[in-house]
């Protein structure tokens, strides 16, 4: 909604910022690799606090969740 942002094109450095974290995010998801996945999420979270703090909004602080959005509900797969 802001294309430039103190003279920096928002969408190019969104682009720049976040295009490798979220390729592997989606490899991790397309391979089911927990791992994969949970490094590729913390470095895109990196990738926004690094954006946040470049444009003087530090306080906007991205990071995992700690706890279950929906504590009442188990998304484990049932067993066939």
């Amino acid at each position: 909604t802001i294309p430039t942002y103190q003279a920096v094109d928002t969408a190019e450095m969104m682009t720049a910022l976040t295009k490798v974290p979220l390729v592997a995010l989606e490899d991790a998801i397309t391979n089911q690799n927990t791992a994969q996945f949970d490094a590729a999420y913390a470095q895109l979270t990196q990738a926004c606090n690094v954006c946040h703090q470049s444009l003087k909004h530090a306080a906007v602080v991205i990071k995992a969740p700690d706890a279950a959005m929906f504590p009442d509900q188990d998304f484990r797969p049932s067993p066939r």
